[in-house]
């Protein structure tokens, strides 16, 4: 059984949190970008029809998978930012339960 002591940086996991945060952004920001460059049939010309379209749905599969990878990045910063918000609230009142005991 393993006595060693486990330590968090909360302001670590902050900051870790809030890059995330931004990291999701700039993703999303990409998904504009995937639609402003988007192609299709109409642009690749008649005899290429069927070559538009399949550059069209690739696009648009890249842009799920952006808005995808924005979302999942997003609630893991969330959910780091919410665990600091937890863990510092049991550590304070675990800290005045030991005080209490001790006085």
């Amino acid at each position: 059984m393993s006595t060693g002591e486990v330590g968090v940086q909360g302001d670590g996991l902050v900051s870790l949190a809030d890059k995330m945060r931004g990291s999701a952004g700039e993703v999303n920001k990409q998904v504009a970008v995937v639609d402003t460059d988007m192609v299709g049939s109409a642009d690749t010309g008649f005899a290429y029809e069927a070559q538009g379209n399949a550059i069209h749905a690739a696009l648009t599969g890249v842009q799920q998978w952006l808005k995808d990878w924005s979302e999942a990045v997003q609630l893991t910063g969330d959910a780091l930012g919410e665990t600091v918000v937890t863990m510092t609230t049991v550590d304070q009142e675990n800290s005045e339960k030991t005080q209490q005991a001790a006085s």
